[in-house]
């Protein structure tokens, strides 16, 4: 069998990993035949774990993968949804096979292989098509504005430069360069573009926090149980958290800077702020309505402009609103505005509103 292609069946995957789940407890170890799915998780909506089995083949740099899905299987999952879905990623071609279905999926492009969690792959790949911050500041053609220190960090020949105003102590350029793999340039790139723009202290403290986020795909599972860090999430995140640190390390011996705690927060834009408190619920509302993220999620305030206060209803899992939260915010601030927030109501609150109509009826 080619390096570039695999075929395999979906209930003996699926068997597989609930097997080692049972007998190795850190997680799936997949057959040796199947390497691209070392970092797969199941889903239990099987179209969405079919899904992410492609995913993982693309992000691996197969060419192609063909998933044999059993007859119990497909009549149970929605079909119209993972034909529309597998068709974004390439050309797809189905058989009939004793009642369920042989799925090949030939991928557009042979994608870069991107050995990073699946839960990063897709938007990883779509920071790489502009890495418009690898370069070096101070050189030649690069020489620090008068008044701006130019601090630097290097580690495992990878180089992150900032040029910093010493009067507000924020980051008015940022640079890298020395990468070798397209997870390190893709990385590096998305920590220059989230830290530019941003106070040193803030992009020391959260600069990789708020990469992690930005880079995880909301639809796909977590890439560790429980509450993810940059410390945590995925290994290739190590190396920007130590650069970031030395940065400031770096800066702080130039510029005598001593400041430790940082209180910086994005500026509302002022296109946001005309509007009125009603008209920007309601675009939030709408936002909401129109997507998946939404279903059984109210919006019950919003403060200052920019603090979003959600409900969510009684049907959405408790163990999974915190990261329903986090996809939700990231919705908002993609598709309305960056500096919005998302808050969870407090459960004493709620649990007053509900006996306060209670009490009425």
């Amino acid at each position: 069998m080619s390096s570039t292609q695999s075929k395999l069946v979906y209930e003996e995957v699926v068997a597989g990993y609930w097997e080692s789940l049972a007998t190795v407890l850190r997680g799936f170890v997949p057959a040796t035949s199947f390497p691209f799915l070392e970092t797969w998780v199941h889903d239990e909506d099987d179209a969405s774990s079919i899904l992410n089995i492609l995913d993982a083949a693309s992000g691996a740099g197969l060419s192609s993968v063909t998933i044999v899905v059993g007859q119990a299987t497909l009549e149970r999952m929605d079909q119209g949804r993972l034909r529309e879905e597998a068709a974004k990623l390439g050309r797809v071609r189905e058989e009939a096979r004793d009642g369920g279905l042989e799925l090949e999926v030939t991928f557009r492009t042979a994608p870069v292989a991107l050995h990073v969690s699946p839960a990063y792959r897709a938007n990883l790949a779509s920071v790489l098509k502009s890495c418009s911050h690898e370069r070096g500041l101070g050189t030649a053609d690069e020489r620090p504005e008068e008044g701006l220190v130019l601090a630097n960090a290097t580690r495992e020949g990878i180089t992150l430069s900032a040029l910093i105003d010493p009067k507000q102590h924020v980051i008015t350029r940022a640079a890298h360069r020395g990468g070798r793999s397209a997870v390190e340039r893709g990385i590096m790139e998305g920590l220059c573009q989230e830290i530019e723009g941003t106070p040193i202290l803030e992009a020391a403290d959260h600069g990789v926090l708020r990469l992690e986020h930005r880079l995880r795909d909301p639809l796909m599972p977590r890439p560790v149980p429980g509450v993810v860090m940059p410390e945590n999430a995925d290994p290739a995140l190590a190396l920007p958290l130590a650069l970031v640190r030395d940065l400031l390390r770096d800066y702080r011996r130039q510029a005598g800077y001593r400041e430790t705690l940082s209180e910086y927060e994005p500026a509302v834009s002022a296109a946001w702020m005309r509007l009125s408190e009603g008209e920007a619920m309601e675009r939030i509302r709408r936002a909401l309505a129109a997507n998946l993220l939404g279903d059984g999620v109210a919006v019950v305030g919003l403060e200052h402009g920019r603090r979003v206060t959600l409900r969510f209803g009684q049907g959405v899992d408790a163990k999974n609103q915190q990261g329903r939260a986090m996809a939700i915010e990231r919705l908002l601030q993609d598709s309305l505005e960056p500096s919005l927030e998302v808050l969870l109501e407090p459960k004493q609150d709620a649990l007053s509103i509900r006996l306060k109509n209670g009490a009425r009826s």
